[in-house]
């Protein structure tokens, strides 16, 4: 009797008739690999590589190289340096000219004009010979005398500058005033300016009763002759005060 079996066994293979072909794996799905064949070991600790070649072991894990503490505290004094020398250099140019436009914010909403009246004094005008020429950058300035009801008698002289006025150019401009008064014995003493700021000096003339005062800042200059008052110094602040609006 002629032997019937195929020559692949299939005899073996259930449910599938003599001749056919043995199942065929799904498409896309990996071929089995044939009988007997080992599957590599995954080293202990490193997981599983989807890169992996078939059959082969996973790339080895690469590793970055740590800075030391040293270095990346030098890198982080090198940054905070460059930060401070960059905020350096923006406000050394954007103070001064913030300051500048406050400055002539400020002035253009200064007006400067003598009281027609004062602690009780109607404004007079002054001798021609008391009338002080331009200059200073206080072109239009105005004088006047006060009689004040306390019996004191203020004169005064105030102007607004022509363009805003640095502190140089304050010193600048009240050089004139502080020269004529010397010639008459006084020195003036810096005081306690007010709420309007700036410079305020105020010293007696020689040996006479009268106090002088003057006072600038970077929009007007205000110089006050008080005579017969018991704090002239106040009564010169507050003159300037009710002369310098803001």
């Amino acid at each position: 009797m002629a032997d019937q079996r195929q020559p692949d066994y299939d005899f073996f293979a259930p449910g599938r008739a003599p001749g056919q072909s043995p199942p065929q794996p799904p498409y896309g799905a990996p071929p089995h690999p044939p009988q007997g064949t080992q599957h590599p070991q995954q080293p202990y600790g490193v997981p599983p590589s989807p890169f992996a070649a078939p059959g082969g072991l996973p790339p080895a894990p690469h590793f970055v190289p740590r800075r030391s503490r040293a270095v990346t505290a030098l890198i982080v004094a090198a940054v905070v340096v460059g930060s401070l020398v960059v905020a350096a250099i923006v406000a050394a140019v954007a103070v001064p000219v913030l300051l500048n436009r406050r400055m002539r914010a400020e002035w253009q909403a200064t007006t400067v004009a003598l009281p027609e009246s004062f602690d009780g004094g109607r404004l007079t005008s002054a001798p021609p010979d008391l009338q002080p020429q331009a200059s200073g950058g206080t072109p239009r300035t105005s004088v006047g005398i006060y009689r004040t009801d306390a019996g004191a008698t203020v004169f005064a002289a105030a102007g607004k500058t022509v363009d805003p006025l640095t502190p140089e150019d304050q010193a600048e401009g009240r050089r004139e005033f502080l020269a004529g008064l010397a010639a008459e014995g006084a020195t003036l003493q810096q005081t306690d300016a007010g709420d309007l700021g700036g410079w305020f000096g105020c010293g007696r003339v020689g040996d006479s009763p009268t106090t002088a005062c003057v006072a600038t800042d970077h929009a007007s200059l205000v110089a006050v002759l008080v005579t017969g008052a018991d704090d002239p110094v106040s009564l010169a602040r507050r003159l300037r005060e009710a002369t310098v609006h803001r």
